[in-house]
């Protein structure tokens, strides 16, 4: 086990400086827990879980027992040493993983940047957030997988990204005692790896339950009309992996109808933001500590402070019909398979920069969680797998909708196996 974390600290030494995916590294808390590992082995003891020893990253929203939680804010600057790991740190730890540190996030896991963090296939380009920091890890070869948390699209939009797979659970599916919300009623945490069979293992650790492959015989696929503008290497991934599908002997795809993802925009902000003021005025951060947050979340908190309660209920009759509407797509598809963003990573200096225009960034914002965020205002689970490059080598990401995790993940696999055949 030694031997393994020696490795993955060696890879942080060697390229750390250049992605900067890591906010807190504790090489002497991994040590110490290999040492115990390598012990238990000597004394005989067989491990029960692939994770024994496998050394993993965890974002910093999340807390580890003596590593400090400052989830990208000023605000928690000083933040001390957590006592207490958070609820699924404790499941990881007890199937032998070893946590190497604390990873960057866009600031409270609130937006699709992690200004701080680089995208290790072109350290000119961000690597999206709000779990960029986990996304970079892995796709760097850090560690072999990462906790993120996802709330419109911050697992899966750096995964694609940074061309690593990414699992959005359905939402309360894992226990988020003990980390930093956003949005308590859409928050989710979830695990990034290299591929799906890395990332199935680490959600039956984290979810208890074993790693079973379901049949997924019909997959959802969009028309062009539906999918609306993606960029050219997109949109010619998509259409091969339409065609690809049309050629696979095991499954069928058919084109499914969905709510179109422009009219999801406006209207779930609304709650979001709702329900994220609310987190931070209960928790006594805002607006006690309202001139350290950022120009960009200071204004979203004020805004939501404004909110009235016949905003609220407009807002959640609309979401009530885009949802339903989503939903019947799966009454004729097991899966429904769609672009993860419409674009590759775009460069940092368009939209890192936090001194920009507001509707510029949120612009971005918008066109990077177009996909991804409808998806956690719905009882579904999503998987994002890397699908091919564009021609400047910059990954492209598709994801697998479903009713449940299993099903995400067999599709995901699915696809996974055609990203080669184009």
């Amino acid at each position: 086990m030694t031997e393994l974390v020696e490795t993955s600290l060696n890879r942080c030494a060697q390229i750390e400086r250049h992605v900067q995916a890591f906010a807190h590294i504790d090489a002497a808390q991994a040590r110490s827990r290999a040492a115990e590992l390598d012990a238990m082995l000597d004394a005989g003891h067989q491990p029960r879980s692939p994770l024994f020893g496998i050394p993993l990253a965890v974002k910093d929203v999340i807390d580890v027992a003596g590593m400090p939680t400052r989830a990208g804010s000023r605000l928690f600057s000083g933040a001390p040493e957590a006592d207490h790991d958070a609820a699924v740190v404790r499941t990881l730890r007890a199937a032998g993983a070893v946590l190497i540190g604390k990873t960057h996030t866009h600031e409270m896991a609130m937006g699709t940047v992690t200004p701080t963090t680089r995208n290790p296939h072109d350290l000119t380009r961000i690597a999206g957030g709000s779990s960029g920091g986990s996304a970079a890890a892995v796709a760097a070869g850090e560690v072999l997988g990462a906790l993120g948390t996802d709330t419109g699209g911050s697992i899966r939009i750096p995964a694609a990204l940074c061309g690593v797979a990414g699992l959005k659970p359905l939402t309360h599916s894992v226990d988020m005692a003990g980390q930093i919300p956003l949005s308590p009623i859409a928050d989710s945490c979830g695990p990034l790896a290299a591929n799906v069979r890395d990332l199935s293992v680490l959600w039956s650790a984290m979810s208890g339950r074993p790693a079973t492959a379901v049949d997924v015989d019909r997959l959802g696929i969009l028309s062009p009309a539906d999918l609306g503008d993606v960029e050219s290497a997109v949109g010619i991934a998509y259409e091969q992996l339409g065609e690809s599908l049309a050629r696979h002997s095991r499954v069928s795809s058919v084109t499914v109808q969905v709510p179109a993802f422009d009219e999801w925009y406006p209207v779930r902000l609304v709650p979001l933001f709702a329900d994220a003021y609310q987190a931070h005025r209960a928790a006594g951060w805002y607006p006690a500590g309202r001139g350290l947050y950022s120009r960009g979340l200071r204004a979203v908190l004020d805004a939501a402070a404004k909110h009235t309660a016949a905003d609220l209920l407009a807002a959640w009759k609309t979401l009530t019909r885009l949802t339903e509407r989503l939903m019947a797509a799966f009454s004729v598809c097991d899966a429904l398979v769609l672009p993860t963003v419409p674009t590759t990573a775009p460069l940092r200096t368009a939209v890192a920069d936090d001194s920009r225009p507001r509707s510029e960034l949120t612009g971005a914002s918008r066109q990077l969680t177009r996909f991804c965020a409808p998806v956690n205002w719905s009882p579904l689970a999503a998987v994002t797998v890397p699908f091919g490059t564009d021609e400047r080598g910059l990954p492209v990401g598709m994801q697998c909708v479903a009713l449940d995790e299993e099903r995400a993940l067999s599709a995901a696999r699915l696809v996974e196996g055609l990203a080669g055949t184009y």
